[in-house]
This record gives structure tokens, sequence and C-alpha cells, in this order.
């Protein structure tokens, strides 16, 4: 049995996983899957059908296109790890980043 690859999806929710409260059928939504970075070989994103989690999940605003909106998890992820990862900027929220201004 193959894996689902795939990262970015955009679509319109279908049904509910056990616990999903975010969203309800016939949303909008645009978010990020975990494709082949897991061991569960169906949570990727290129297919007819995919699962998002509610939390890299989210509704598209009104105007904006389902191809637009598949654009944007992988660019914030990119985003984050240059900022985070790469530079070492404390994320917001974080108790070390009130001590010290960055630059």
């Amino acid at each position: 049995m193959g894996t689902t690859i795939g990262h970015e999806f955009a679509g319109t929710v279908v049904s509910l996983g056990p616990g999903g409260t975010k969203f309800q059928p016939g949303d909008r939504v645009a978010g990020f899957a975990l494709g082949s970075l897991t061991e569960n070989l169906h949570l990727g994103a290129f297919g007819e059908y995919c699962i998002g989690c509610e939390h890299v999940t989210f509704k598209i605003p009104d105007g904006m296109s389902y191809e637009e909106a598949a654009t944007l998890p992988t660019a914030l992820i990119v985003s984050g790890l240059g900022l985070y990862q790469t530079l070492g900027i404390p994320p917001l929220g974080n108790s070390d980043s009130q001590k010290e201004p960055v630059g």
C-alpha cells in the first residue's frame, strides 16, 4: 500500500472526524497536511479527499479562491522556520521574548 503525499490543501468540508468542532460541512477551508511526514499513510493532501487537522486548518475568507488559499500554508511554515529556527527569534507568547528586543 502506498502513501498519500502532499502538504497544502484547499476545499470544502465534507464531514468531521471524532471530536471535530471547529468547522462544519460546507465550510471552505485550507490548511497543511502531514503528507509523507507521518506513519499514517492517509494524511497527505494530494487526492480527491484529505484529512485535515483542525489546528493547522483555517476558513478561507470570502473573495479568496481555493487556489490562492492553498498557497498560504507552505508560505507561512517556511516563514516561521526562517524566523524562529534559522534566525532564532523567540515566538510571540514565549516568556523569553519579553526579556530583550531583537536587533
